[in-house]
């Protein structure tokens, strides 16, 4: 009986030595755990901030990498061609001096010639064109200058060509003859507007002298008739008949030419057209 009793109380003492063992083994990993864990908080920042900077390290070279890929597709300016869906590259315009060094050409006040596909037959002249005219009985005296055609749309909206009309000056049709040249000297101007150098002009008479200028020579003519033509509303028939009026003659002549009247509710529908031979010359 004492035996049994003393193996129990054996028993128990060794239960509670391995309890107290145990206990204190869970005491002494208690400090081991805490500074592990103060360890790992403090490595914790650092290690979490390097992996930040290594992802934005290779989050910044992959974006410049597209950036720079980016910035090659669009080096060259596009744009959609209007006759296809493809790309286009477009070309540059060269760079523009900030002085420019080209030379300004000065524009007349007469633009330059338009040669028509009909026209009236041109006349080979002789060098030196007409610079001044003088009527006396109608006190023009103004200088000439070369007139060609241009194109105009008519009052139904169609294009067509008519003469140029000089400013300030009487116009000389570039495919009629010059003084000394044997053949018809078309001549032009206002009748109102722009010097009205032609505004008397229905007052010439027979026998009015007209006197061009040519490389410092005067020629003298005499007014022979003055004709009134319909130039409004004019039919077919009409306006080749007019034309016929500036055509090549083959015999020297002046023919000027205004619009007609002047004013009016008919204002322009008309040319007025005088017609003067050389003087001493024997014409029909």
């Amino acid at each position: 009986m004492a035996k049994k009793m003393m193996q129990q109380v054996l028993q128990r003492i060794r239960v509670l030595r391995s309890v107290r063992i145990r206990q204190s083994r869970v005491s002494a990993a208690v400090p081991v755990r805490q500074r592990h864990q103060r360890v790992m908080r403090l490595l914790s920042g650092p290690v979490l901030l390097l992996t930040m900077m290594t992802f934005l390290y290779v989050f910044g070279v992959s974006s410049s990498i597209e950036l720079g890929q980016l910035l090659e597709s669009v080096a060259v300016p596009q744009h959609v061609n209007a006759d296809s869906t493809q790309m286009q590259p477009v070309v540059e315009a060269p760079t523009v001096p900030a002085i420019a060094t080209i030379p300004v050409v000065m524009m007349t006040a007469t633009p330059a010639p338009i040669v028509p596909t009909a026209q009236p037959a041109p006349v080979v002249v002789q060098s030196g064109r007409i610079s001044s005219i003088r009527i006396p009985a109608i006190s023009v005296d103004s200088r000439v200058i070369e007139v060609g055609w241009e194109r105009v749309l008519n009052v139904a909206g169609e294009s067509e060509l008519v003469w140029q009309v000089a400013k300030f000056a009487v116009g000389h049709h570039f495919t009629s003859a010059a003084p000394g040249d044997a053949d018809n000297i078309v001549l032009s101007a206002h009748v109102g507007g722009y010097g009205r150098i032609f505004a008397r002009l229905n007052e010439l008479r027979p026998n009015d002298e007209i006197v061009l200028v040519r490389n410092n020579q005067a020629y003298v003519y005499q007014v022979h008739e003055s004709i009134y033509v319909n130039e409004a509303n004019a039919t077919e028939s009409e306006q080749i008949a007019n034309l016929s009026y500036i055509n090549a003659t083959g015999r020297e002549m002046v023919t000027l030419v205004t619009c007609w009247p002047p004013s009016g509710p008919d204002r322009f529908s008309q040319r007025l057209i005088v017609r003067a031979w050389p003087v001493g010359s024997a014409h029909e």
